[in-house]
């Protein structure tokens, strides 16, 4: 279950890294050096509205493996109930 939350994490990494690269060299393109305050906090609620988003879905998924992982069990101790029981 760590590995699958790490390699969310190292995706998400790699993908905001590319965001920041890409944006740096659009603004580079474009001229742009200096922007306005408003913009700036605009982009920082943008991104921290859609990081939100991520952890939700990262708790989520959590959520469902240890759910799976419940059930699983469950299900390996009934087996084991029926198996003694039958003895």
């Amino acid at each position: 279950m760590d590995e699958l939350v790490e390699e969310k994490l190292d995706y998400l990494r790699k993908t905001i890294d590319g965001i920041a690269k890409a944006t740096e060299e659009l603004e580079v393109k474009r001229g742009i050096t200096q922007r306005p305050t408003y913009v700036m906090l605009e982009n920082l609620n943008a991104a921290t509205t859609y990081l939100e988003h991520i952890l939700t879905s990262l708790r989520m998924q959590v959520e469902e493996v240890d759910r799976y992982a419940g059930i699983e069990a469950t299900k390996e101790e009934e087996k084991k109930k029926e198996d003694t029981m039958f003895r």
